[in-house]
């Protein structure tokens, strides 16, 4: 965030996003290392349509959304 804050003029605060959940809704996710690790990182997941229970990306732009 330190190049998006200076491009979007915005101020620090301090805060560090710790303890704070976020859920999105898009066509898939798959378990990238960026959000795979640390291990935890995906609470929960969940397919509406297949059925599945592991994270995946089978459309291959979801993952892109955090």
């Amino acid at each position: 965030m330190d190049k998006a804050r200076i491009t979007i003029n915005a101020v620090r605060t301090g805060y560090a996003g710790k303890g704070v959940t976020i859920a999105f809704l898009d066509t898939g996710l798959a378990p990238a290392d960026d959000l795979a690790r640390p291990a935890g990182r995906i609470a929960a997941f969940l397919d509406l349509v297949g059925g599945k229970r592991a994270p995946y990306d089978d459309n291959a732009h979801g993952t892109h959304v955090p």
